[in-house]
């Protein structure tokens, strides 16, 4: 009763938003490379050579377009689709343009993840994937694998690798790592001290320091403590010798 009747009030919805993050600094401890422009300008270019639908895997909440169909395996007013990533419920060759951000280390079975979007992108379509490495473990609701720069390149070994970049850099490592070191450190075994020191004590301390990411992710040795990578590749053609799906 009283959150609707706050939520009346002009610009109390945004103020609402933003004491729930402040109140849990360790969601934002992490630094991330600026969608835009290069989402829009991948979703442009992706829209000018195939033409929409795109897929959005593993989706949650976030909405990337109207161009985009939404999957998740949990249902809320953001997905259009309940599926599972490794057994996509859709033809071969149906999008140009496949994003898959913070899923592949939450899959029991990548492998049959990437044939999947192999299977469904079109001769030459887009794939966007972002995944962490030297994140923490967090089960959503399992978490199974990291993977370095060579791992990625094997694990899409069948597509035409543009780029593989930090998207988080060793900052946000650092901050990540540290809090929830001296979290562990004077929690003497509590799980729920843990949560109190990582979400309300360390995480204000630190986070502060991911800011210094605009600067080192630039450096030729970031990959080596990077918190996590993005990578963008193309499908090949059936005349490069890509896979070929009924």
């Amino acid at each position: 009763m009283f959150k609707s009747t706050l939520q009346r009030i002009p610009g109390a919805r945004l103020l609402i938003r933003l004491f729930r993050r402040l109140a849990r600094p360790g969601r934002f401890l992490v630094w991330h490379t600026p969608h835009e422009p290069f989402r829009s300008n991948l979703i442009e270019s992706a829209r000018e050579e195939f033409g929409p639908p795109f897929l959005d895997i593993a989706s949650g909440t976030r909405r990337l377009g109207p161009d985009f169909l939404n999957l998740d395996l949990n249902p809320n007013s953001q997905v259009d689709v309940l599926g599972d990533a490794g057994d996509l419920p859709f033809r071969s060759d149906t999008f140009g343009l496949v994003w898959l951000e913070a899923a592949l280390e939450h899959v029991p079975d990548p492998v049959s993840v990437v044939a999947e979007i192999d299977r469904v992108l079109k001769p030459r379509g887009w794939v966007y994937v972002e995944i962490p490495f030297m994140q923490g473990y967090h089960a959503d609701p399992g978490d199974y694998q990291r993977f370095t720069i060579e791992g990625l390149k094997r694990l899409f070994h069948s597509f035409e690798i543009e780029w593989i970049a930090p998207c988080s850099g060793p900052a946000s490592a650092f901050c990540y790592s540290g809090a929830s070191f001296f979290a562990t450190l004077f929690s003497f075994h509590s799980r729920w001290l843990y949560k109190i020191w990582f979400h309300y004590v360390f995480s204000y301390l630190f986070f502060p320091l991911k800011f210094l990411d605009r600067i080192l992710i630039a450096h030729p040795e970031a990959h080596r403590t990077a918190f996590g990578y993005a990578l963008l590749a193309r499908a090949k053609s059936c005349e490069d010798g890509g896979d070929v799906f009924p």
